[in-house]
This record gives structure tokens, C-alpha cells and sequence, in this order.
């Protein structure tokens, strides 16, 4: 940690029992200080306020302020695994089971993140209950497997293996099927312990249709079907889309209010295995069927290449930000979509961050803001997402880290302070 200096916050992270009661009290006095210090409100201008439970934020920018004023808000998703390597006495499989360690290990991290790694990322009164990108699929019978240092994982056998499977399938139950009474319990618990001084949000769904057929089918089953079969193909996808409209009407009734909207994480559509005819006659009316039952999908993202998809994306009726992700062509998503949607630019974690020398750091933001700005784009976020512990010292996940931040800072003040389309980098760049 040398190269680090002397970080704030260590000791009270490591002291005590994982999820013990006074333990867990000094953590949320700690972070309940630092939701109302001039740093958080200075984090908070960037960002709509969003009534959200998503582990992995994605900040929407304020609509304007890119080509108004220049600014350019950025977060950091550093995964569990790194937080893991650097304590120990967390195990993952606890923390993503056990209420009392959930809640620990999650203001540990987002007190070390907000203090560690100075980003745009600010601090509410809102603890989420997440449970991996398992969960979904958990519902409709598909086992999770679980580790001490590594993110939940699903065991991939198909629940879904012939026609039969599906005819009289039930809808999942809202309390019952798969981590349904994880969710509960987290949820029942972890707000008994924090009273009234937090908030505790209920499990969102975020999973795409197609990324829940293809677990419940199989991968390769599911491409199968939508060429050979592509009746049966639309008959999971229309029970899945139909079982997560269910799911939230249960979850409404539960929690006594509308989502404002849903997220879209949907990593499978990627322009390396469907092609714009795929995904235009056989993924696109899911998601759209989606987007008319909810009115809103506040986040539309895929780690693949979404490029040929973009102008049958545009076709959705209301998406509030979308991401272009590091496989995306940035000038080929700005030509096909115009300049008013909110962006969310994101780098490739290794060969842009981790592995990336303070150069190429640079070289690669720079490029992504003179295209925004080259298209006139009126909003933008830029996130490094994705940091797994590649090193054999987890802390050099945290050097590096902080490295881009740097380099991030120092381009958006110089476009805030140029107001944006008359940017001036630092000399000798």
C-alpha cells in the first residue's frame, strides 16, 4: 500500500468482527458523515436523482450540461473480488447470503470507494439489496453457485430442454422461486438493523430477456431455436418478458409504489453473434414489449458491440441514458442515433485502464470526448467498469485506478473550464 500513501478510513474498515452490531453502527455513523460533507454535494450536482437499487450505479448526467458547460461526471466499478483481495475476512458467498455481512461488506466499500477513489460516484441514504447477476435466472429454477473470493455464478444446466418444459410453466413466484427468500431476508434484516437512519431498496430486476432465455435454454439451444424453431424461440422470450411484467406488479403491490422505470442489461446483444436481421425480427419487439409496459427504461447496456443495432434501438420509444460500450464505435453510434440521448461512454477495463500506461490512458478519453464534441452531444458520463483483481496485489487495481481518475479529472476540468467545445489540453499533450 506505500504507493498509496496513507489512505483515510483504514483502520475503521478493518477493525472489529464482520457483522457485528457495533462494527456495523461505526460504519454507518462513518457513512452517514459523509453523505452530508461539501464533497458528496459537489458529486451530487453532476447527476438526476434516481430512485434506483442497482449495486453497479450508472449515473444518469444532468441533459445539457456536456455541451453547455463542458462537464464530464465519471464513475468506477471496481467488482467485489478486488474489495475481497484487499479484506480478507470477507467471504463472498456470506456476503451475498448473510444480511448482516451484505451490509457490512457494502458500507465498507462504498466508504473505502467514496474516499479512496475520488471519482463522481456520490453517496445517498439508500442501501440496496443485489444479489448478482444470478438472480433472474434463479427465478425460473436455474442453481447458483457460490465462492469465497469470486462473484455468484449460475450452474449452467437448462431448465428448458424441450417444448414440453415450457407448456404450463408457472410465472415465478414473487416470494418463493429461487432467491426470492434471500431477497426477503436481506431486505427484512438488513432494515431492522439500520432503523430509520437508512433506507433499504428492494432487489431490482435487471436481466434482459434474451440474457434469461439464453440461461433457462442454453446458449446454444436458444441460437438454434430462433434460426430452426423461431416459434418456440419467441415462446420463451414472451414468458420471460411475461414473467418479469408479473414479478413487478408483485413488487409494486409489495412496496406500495410504480418503478419509475427499468434498466436493460443485455450483454448478449452484440453485433459478434447477431446480426441487425437477428436481432431487428427476433430480439427487438421483447424488448420493446419491455419499453411499452413500463413507459421508461432508464438504462439501456451492453459490453458488446451494440454498432448495427443502433438505428433499430433508436426505434424504442423512451430510453433515458444508453451506454456505448468499449466494443461500440462511438461515431458510428452518435451518426445513427443524434445528439439529445444521454450517453454513458465506457472504456475497456484492462486494455484502457489496468494495463494502460498514463499516455494512453489520456490518449483514449481524449478521443472520446472530441467525438462527443464533434457531434454536439449534450450529456455524457465516461465510466471505467469491470476492475477484476489481475494483479497478484489487489491494491495495484486501486493505483491504477486512481492513475485514470487523474487523467479523467484533469480533462474535465479543462472542459468545464473551457466550456466544453473549446477544450485546451495541458501542454506537451
Amino acid at each position: 500500500m506505500s504507493a498509496l500513501g496513507e489512505l483515510p478510513d483504514v483502520d475503521l474498515l478493518q477493525q472489529g468482527q464482520v457483522g457485528a452490531h457495533d462494527r456495523i453502527q461505526r460504519l454507518i455513523d462513518r457513512f452517514v458523515e459523509l453523505c452530508h460533507t461539501p464533497e458528496n454535494e459537489r458529486r451530487r450536482q453532476y447527476w438526476l436523482l434516481e430512485d434506483c437499487a442497482r449495486d453497479q450505479w450508472h449515473g444518469t448526467p444532468v441533459p445539457g450540461r456536456f455541451r453547455e458547460k463542458g462537464a464530464i461526471p465519471f464513475t468506477i466499478d471496481v467488482q467485489y473480488p478486488v474489495w475481497q483481495s484487499l479484506w480478507p475476512m470477507y467471504d463472498l458467498e456470506e456476503v451475498f447470503t448473510e444480511p448482516k455481512v451484505f451490509l457490512d461488506f457494502q458500507l465498507a466499500r462504498r466508504i473505502a470507494q467514496f474516499q479512496w477513489l475520488p471519482e463522481d460516484t456520490y453517496l445517498d441514504d439508500d442501501i440496496f439489496v443485489y444479489l448478482g447477476t444470478v438472480f433472474e435466472p434463479s427465478l425460473f429454477g436455474i442453481s447458483v453457485h457460490y465462492s469465497h473470493d469470486g462473484n455468484p455464478a449460475v450452474v449452467p444446466e437448462p431448465v428448458i430442454k424441450s417444448k414440453s418444459d415450457l407448456v404450463g410453466r408457472p410465472i415465478p413466484d414473487f416470494y418463493q422461486s429461487g432467491l426470492m427468500s434471500v431477497a426477503h431476508r436481506m431486505w427484512e434484516e438488513i432494515s431492522d438493523l439500520v432503523g430509520e437512519r437508512l433506507n433499504v431498496r428492494f432487489v431490482e430486476w435487471l436481466r434482459s430477456p434474451l440474457g434469461v432465455a439464453i440461461d433457462i435454454r442454453g446458449f446454444q439451444n436458444l441460437l438454434l431455436d430462433m434460426l430452426g424453431d423461431p416459434g418456440f424461440f419467441h415462446d420463451i422470450l414472451d414468458y420471460v418478458v411475461e414473467s418479469q411484467i408479473a414479478w413487478y406488479a408483485d413488487w409494486s403491490k409489495f412496496l406500495g409504489k410504480q418503478p419509475e422505470g427499468i434498466s436493460l442489461f443485455n450483454d448478449e446483444v452484440d453485433g459478434n453473434i447477431l446480426s441487425i436481421k437477428h436481432y431487428k425480427e427476433n430480439i427487438f419487439r421483447h424488448e420493446k414489449a419491455l419499453n411499452d409496459a413500463f413507459g421508461l427504461l432508464t438504462y439501456y447496456h451492453s459490453c458488446g458491440d451494440l454498432t448495427p443495432m443502433m438505428s433499430q434501438i433508436e426505434r424504442l420509444p423512451r430510453i433515458r441514458m444508453l451506454d456505448l460500450g468499449p466494443y461500440t464505435d462511438k461515431p458510428g453510434a452518435l451518426q445513427a442515433l443524434g445528439k439529445e440521448f444521454l450517453f454513458e461512454i465506457r472504456v475497456h477495463p484492462e486494455r484502457d485502464l489496468l494495463r494502460a500506461s498514463r499516455s494512453e490512458m489520456r490518449r483514449v478519453l481524449q478521443r472520446h470526448v472530441t467525438t462527443c464534441e464533434q457531434f454536439g452531444v449534450g450529456a455524457i458520463t465516461m465510466r471505467a467498469s469491470g476492475m477484476q483483481p489481475i494483479f497478484p496485489n489487489a491494491w495495484d487495481v486501486i493505483v491504477k485506478v486512481r492513475e485514470w481518475i487523474d487523467e479523467m479529472r484533469s480533462i474535465g476540468k479543462a472542459e468545464e473550464s473551457r466550456g466544453g467545445h473549446q477544450r485546451v489540453f495541458r501542454s506537451g499533450e
